[in-house]
């Protein structure tokens, strides 16, 4: 039932979206770290309108912002 609710979940968010079982990830890659906030915001406010349309709601308790880079330093 939930994968049925979550189902346009991809065509609402515009980056990379990993998704399995009931947890998910959106992947920004951006050239500078100041564009992540109000990319992340913006993807955030789209998947939030989607569950709120289904009844469901994000469980801030285990949403995070995870940063890597792929050039050492």
């Amino acid at each position: 039932m939930f994968s049925i609710n979550v189902n346009d979940m991809p065509t609402m968010v515009k980056h990379k979206l990993l998704l399995y079982a009931d947890d998910s990830a959106i992947l920004v890659h951006v050239r500078h770290i100041h564009e992540v906030e109000s990319l992340l915001s913006f993807e955030l406010e789209a998947v939030s309108d989607l569950l709120i349309s289904n009844k469901l709601s994000l469980h801030l308790g285990k949403t995070e912002t995870v940063f890597g880079s792929k050039h050492k330093f």
